[in-house]
């Protein structure tokens, strides 16, 4: 059994809610609100946004705190791109046409776990991003889209594997929604909380993904 299947053993099924975009919230001394695309909202004592830099929760957070003047300056500048990545993980493959599979140890610059889960592989792709697509990206929703990914996952497809074959076998052995887009950001913020507001550090993906 995965880390995934795990921890959704653990949660009653009519606890986890899927497809919901948060576009507001909202809190008191009493409970915290948010509100999502689809007209619904969900109340609770606290909320924790554990999606990352480009996180809603952070964001509204971030805008309450500045109309009250209590955000720190730091927080208050544009983020910075470093790196653009995308990364995935397959389905189940064949030892047989990839033969690193059959060894102890996952491969990476690093080791990091002691097996390959259920024959399947890890992958990611970095560039460096230069200021002026930097610029460019801001927030963009249609950065984070599907057509986003589908426009990366061309550009990247045909990318040589050292075990042989090309980096399209392994996107076409991903499901798309394993797939990640990901801009890493330079800032480290100084803000992680607010009232009934709290964020999770920010989330190194690759290592989510070889648990």
């Amino acid at each position: 059994m995965n880390l995934y299947v795990l921890l959704l053993s653990k949660v009653p099924l009519e606890k986890i809610l899927r497809k919901k975009k948060i576009v507001s919230e909202e809190q008191d001394t009493n409970r915290v609100t948010v509100n999502c695309v689809d007209n619904s909202t969900y109340s609770g004592d606290i909320l924790i946004g554990a999606d990352g830099a480009y996180s809603t929760a952070r964001q509204c957070m971030y805008r309450d705190l500045d109309e009250k003047d209590l955000l720190p300056m730091e927080d208050k500048e544009e983020m910075s791109m470093a790196n653009i990545s995308m990364l995935g993980i397959t389905k189940p493959l064949d030892p047989a046409k990839y033969p690193i599979l059959k060894f102890a140890h996952s491969h990476f610059a690093t080791v990091l776990g002691k097996e390959n889960p259920c024959n399947r592989m890890a992958w990611s792709v970095s560039f460096a991003v230069d200021a002026e697509s930097t610029a460019k990206v801001k927030f963009r929703n249609e950065e984070w889209g599907p057509e986003a990914k589908k426009t990366m996952m061309d550009e990247i497809s045909t990318f040589r594997l050292v075990e042989g074959g090309l980096l399209k076998d392994l996107i076409d052995a991903s499901d798309k929604d394993l797939i990640l887009k990901v801009y890493i950001k330079e800032e480290l913020f100084k803000t992680w909380n607010h009232g009934r507001i709290a964020l999770i550090g920010d989330v190194n993906f690759i290592r989510i993904y070889l648990v």
